[in-house]
């Protein structure tokens, strides 16, 4: 079977803003970032770059940072105003993007490149980094610092912003995800050339354990100290205890489940099954799947709108994002 689709590196197309209540979207067919109002359903969009391909957010400067992978840009959307006030050039492929909203500094990975460019949210300067040829970014604004990972490599790195140094980190192959945990420092990622889950701490030896074939994508469920990983090849999902690192249970799914997404107030999971066009949604108390829901399009990633309980899919296609028709609600 190959490889999940390569946006689903660092899930970056769609960003919520709760305290403004709009919905961010990157809109590669039409060179727009798309920003829909939450509370009124009107869409409105902002043209940036050639394709682009992510976003992400500085909250609380209130800025859009949008990766153009098609011009080698990123622009800078003002958000209240929705217009661009720079566009920073990067190296010839931009690809994930991340942001330390505390430093206010943008961090943009180039692939099949060794460049890593940093942005001053302050000045719009730009500055390159030799970090390797990077993916994924995870950005941890409390301890000030930015996990990076090649799916090439056996190594993740780990940036100090303090003094910018970067030092190499042995975990596995082809590590494909990477989301912050409970303690502070600690971070978990999968591996889906050795379908492992990795849970990984600053100074000491990753924690592997086995799940499903060729682990995606994850989330996790803070209240209950769970751990959701979708297994592209096998069609299921498997929940471990956070804490333990034990399995908990596996629950089959859709064709190729690709994002998650966990609403803890509604004790809800959400799976987006790339192939079936559908997201299958299952009950966190006792993770069984309760309905399976037709999504139009190609799902690949998934947003959730904590207040609402809304779930919105980032899309292949014409059509960059659409709202998940959930029943009950």
């Amino acid at each position: 079977m190959s490889q999940p689709a390569e946006r689903q590196i660092t899930p970056a197309a769609l960003e919520i803003d709760g305290q403004a209540r709009r919905l961010y979207a990157a809109d590669a067919g039409g060179n727009r970032l798309l920003s829909l109002d939450l509370k009124t359903g009107q869409q409105t969009s902002v043209a940036v770059g050639q394709r682009p391909i992510g976003v992400a957010m500085d909250t609380v400067a209130h800025r859009g940072y949008v990766v153009n992978a098609g011009s080698g840009t990123v622009s800078v959307v003002d958000l209240q105003a929705e217009r661009v006030v720079a566009t920073v050039r990067t190296d010839i492929h931009p690809y994930a993007i991340a942001v330390d909203s505390r430093l206010h500094r943008v961090y943009v990975s180039n692939v099949f490149s060794n460049q890593l460019t940093m942005i001053d949210g302050a000045t719009n300067q730009a500055t390159v980094l030799k970090a390797g040829s990077q993916d994924a970014l995870l950005a941890d604004a409390q301890a000030h610092q930015v996990w990076l990972c090649s799916y090439e490599s056996d190594h993740l790195a780990l940036l100090d912003e303090a003094n910018l140094a970067i030092r190499s980190i042995p975990s596995v192959n082809h590590v494909w995800a990477l989301i912050p945990g409970l303690r502070e420092g600690e971070i978990f990622a999968v591996s889906i050339g050795s379908d492992e889950l990795l849970r990984i701490l600053p100074g000491e030896n990753a924690e592997k354990v086995k799940v499903g074939s060729m682990p995606d994508a994850l989330a996790i469920d803070n209240d209950r100290h769970r751990i959701y990983v979708a297994n592209y090849a096998d069609n299921t999902v498997t929940v471990l205890d956070a804490d333990t690192l034990k399995t908990v249970t596996t629950v089959p799914v859709g064709h190729t489940p690709q994002a998650l997404a966990v609403d803890i107030v509604r004790q809800r999971a959400y799976v987006a099954n790339t192939h079936d066009s559908t997201v299958s949604v299952l009950d966190t108390k006792d993770n069984r799947v309760i309905w399976t829901v037709p999504v139009a399009g190609v799902p690949y990633e998934l947003k959730l709108d904590p207040e609402s309980g809304d779930v919105f899919a980032a899309t292949f296609g014409s059509v960059p994002f659409r709202r998940v028709v959930l029943e009950g609600k």
